[in-house]
């Protein structure tokens, strides 16, 4: 079987493409070279693709900006592009199944497959569908969801409860990356990086040092270069305090574990993807959610941990570095309690996740051969 895999939300496509590969179905990925319009970071999806030595057809579609942007309309008038590269894509890689991991960059290619006759598995991440993800899930021949509550937004019949696939590189220890010793605060902003909490780090870093070390994964953006700028101040620190902190653009899979086992406190985003490797790590989270996306997903997410007793949140408007900085010492003043509540994270922790997808999609094809 040849599974094509696309999706805006890639990181939990790693764990399918490994669990596909031991089946011996081969896999290959459409979608994005670079996440940004305007940014030539690579995205994840490349990354993996390269990492793992499998075929990838880059997808050039547009997406709706809800900030206008110098790029905003070249964006919207490569949305019919997107369609039609995905015809030419299908047509040349023919693959059995479509599995989207929603998102606008899985809309052109599972609207192709359909076209085509080729069948579609959907894998929704968030507690609330959004519009990408209701329009896929109408033609899909199963939805995979990660919470009950988004199951409401597809045919019953459709829907199977998967869970969210998680690495399982983030339970491995393989000491691939040297940690101080000491109370551990993790920094990320997802693959790309985020700027906003890069810039909220950078202004309360040395406070942060004097008590905690500091593992930062800042992203490679060649838009705002924060990795060069803290790496700038990093050099200012005293000796003392720069030993402390860790500053990596990338945290590759082989260091996630180790990174995550030593983490008492994870500053992040929101996105479904973090919340689950949260939850499955049972670690205490200060989440800074994006300030737009899909009915404001980020932010039901931060507020779903908040609710479990084992994070807290703060919105981008009102997260100032002294805040900031202000709640993680309180957080680690009262570290106790958020231990004592991870029991309530466990139900939603399903570590069979990527194998039932992977379930899901054999059955799919198997239907299709019969």
């Amino acid at each position: 079987m040849k599974v094509l895999i696309t999706g805006g939300h890639f990181s939990p496509a790693y764990s399918l493409i490994k669990e596909l590969g031991a089946r011996r179905h081969e896999v290959i990925i459409a979608g994005r070279r670079y996440p940004f319009e305007g940014d030539k970071t690579e995205s994840l999806e490349y990354a993996i693709a390269k990492e793992e030595n499998l075929p990838f057809y880059e997808i050039k579609t547009g997406r709706f900006q809800r900030k206008f942007t110098a790029y905003t309309i070249t964006s919207l008038l490569k949305a019919p592009i997107g369609f039609l590269t995905s015809i030419k894509i299908l047509s040349e890689a023919k693959p059995n199944i479509v599995l989207t991991f929603g998102g606008y960059i899985g809309l052109p290619i599972s609207l192709a497959a359909q076209f085509l006759g080729i069948p579609v598995v959907l894998h929704e991440q968030t507690q609330k569908a959004g519009l990408a993800s209701r329009i896929v899930g109408r033609f899909s021949r199963k939805i995979c969801v990660s919470f009950k509550s988004s199951a409401n937004f597809f045919p019953a019949h459709k829907v199977v409860m998967t869970g969210n696939p998680v690495r399982i590189e983030i339970f491995e220890s393989k000491g691939e990356i040297s940690i101080p010793e000491g109370r551990v605060i993790y920094v990320t902003g997802g693959s790309t990086g985020s700027h906003f909490i890069n810039s909220v780090i950078y202004d309360i870093l040395e406070d942060l040092l004097r008590d905690f070390a500091i593992i930062h994964q800042t992203g490679d953006s060649l838009k705002f270069r924060d990795f060069e700028k803290l790496s700038h101040k990093k050099l200012a620190l005293p000796q003392n305090l720069a030993k402390r902190y860790i500053l990596k653009k990338f945290i590759y899979p082989r260091e996630i574990g180790d990174v995550l086992r030593r983490a008492d406190l994870i500053i992040s985003r929101s996105g479904a993807n973090i919340i689950f490797e949260i939850m499955a790590t049972q670690k205490m989270s200060l989440l800074i959610p994006l300030p737009h996306g899909q009915n404001l997903e980020q932010l039901e997410n931060a507020k779903f941990l908040k609710n479990l007793g084992v994070s807290e949140y703060v919105e981008e408007n009102d997260a100032v570095p002294k805040k900031i900085l202000d709640m993680v010492r309180n957080m680690f003043k009262d570290q106790e309690r958020y231990k004592n509540n991870m029991e309530n994270v466990r139900e939603f922790v399903i570590k069979d996740a990527a194998q039932r997808i992977a379930d899901v999609v054999e059955g799919v094809y198997g239907e299709k051969k019969s």
